[in-house]
């Protein structure tokens, strides 16, 4: 039976309550299953030229992936993986690795016994219980230790343990159309990259996101942006008294609905620029801070336009990673499948992995289910 690659979707390996995390004991224990059972997760290198050239596997390959970058991967999933002797790929946001030289304690350290549990530092993951949309425009600072350093991921680059290809400049969006449903109000993000796809006054009607790389821009008319500063007030407090009052509401509305046009679409030329942009940026910053020349790039939630597969590809990348589930057969290069690997004991991601090896049964899982 043909053998399909398995790759595994991971973001953070820590213990915060949601659905992105594996917690380190489970990791340790889905790490030290795959190995009892024979199977080896490989460096990105090998991966690339299976996907690319077809190059013959064996049975038992996988590959484990890392979305975004967190800081967890280098603390707790690097020393776990060394110690069962995995290798794979961490896809970090441009924006969001830190320049802080200074290279962070592991959990090496902390089983060496130099350092103590309580001083041992917890890293940030993806959940935000304490920022919200900031819709005035004002760049709040982030809290350091969320994500992984440029020196980070050096080192692990140079151990061999997680290879680092691009997952995009800044996990952007952009807004897609005119139609809308409802306003902007203050309110917390749930998760590190929900923000805003673009700096807008609270009170500007809602306008649906996607991700930067899967849709044509949407812009709003300055005359509509300018009218909702006249309307409401843009102090955090005083916004959130404004637009929860429905007669307030309903005349923001009114005055909406009376403009000749909300905004308008990106055109080809300024949509291919922007993508032509975003791939250079990537290259030129990889090779300045790592010295490489990635042929991978991950696709932010998943999803690209054929635009954005054309331009990636003539600035040289050549392998492309999706969220969706299916078959990875030799030379599957333009669509990598993963599939999310959950806060689950070891012996349940083993069935998934040996699932997700026989080609019928991934292929066919992708078609009914391709998307979690």
């Amino acid at each position: 039976m043909l053998f399909s690659l398995p790759v595994l979707m991971y973001h953070s390996v820590s213990d915060a309550p949601d659905g992105l995390c594996v917690s380190p004991a489970h990791f340790e224990d889905q790490c030290r299953a795959l190995q009892r059972a024979g199977w080896r997760s490989i460096p990105l290198c090998e991966a690339e030229t299976y996907a690319l050239r077809g190059r013959t596997l064996p049975v038992r390959t996988l590959l484990m992936t890392f979305d975004d970058g967190f800081l967890d991967n280098f603390v707790y999933a690097a020393p776990i993986m060394r110690e069962y002797r995995h290798a794979g790929a961490v896809f970090p946001v441009l924006r969001e690795v830190e320049t802080e030289k200074k290279v962070r304690l592991t959990l090496d350290d902390l089983r060496s016994g130099e350092v103590e549990r309580e001083a041992f530092p917890v890293p940030l993951g993806p959940v935000v219980t304490d920022d919200a949309d900031d819709a005035s425009g004002a760049e709040r600072p982030e809290k350091p230790g969320r994500f992984c350093s440029w020196e980070e991921l050096r080192r692990l680059q140079a151990e061999g343990t997680l290879a680092s290809a691009p997952h995009s400049t800044d996990h952007g969006r952009v807004l897609t159309g005119p139609a809308f449903s409802g306003f902007l109000t203050p309110k917390p993000r749930h998760r590190y990259f929900d923000r805003l796809p673009v700096s807008l006054p609270w009170g500007m009607p809602r306008f649906k996101p996607a991700p930067a790389l899967a849709a044509r821009a949407f812009f709003p008319a300055p005359e509509l942006i300018d009218l909702v500063r006249d309307l409401v007030p843009q102090n955090e407090g005083e916004a959130a008294a404004f637009l929860g009052g429905e007669k307030n509401l309903a005349a923001l509305s009114a005055a909406v609905v009376k403009l000749p046009s909300l905004g308008r679409e990106e055109t080809e030329s300024e949509h291919r620029a922007r993508l032509a942009q975003e791939f250079v940026a990537c290259r030129e910053r990889f090779a300045k801070e790592l010295g490489l020349s990635p042929i991978s790039f991950c696709w932010p939630w998943g999803r690209h336009t054929p635009e954005a597969l054309q331009e990636a590809k003539r600035v040289g990348f050549q392998v492309f990673f999706t969220t969706r589930r299916g078959a990875n057969l030799p030379g599957c290069a333009e669509r990598i499948c993963r599939f999310r690997v959950g806060s689950v004991p070891g012996a349940d991601l083993l069935r998934q992995v040996r699932f997700f090896a026989l080609t019928p049964a991934a292929a066919l899982y992708g078609l009914l289910r391709p998307y979690r």
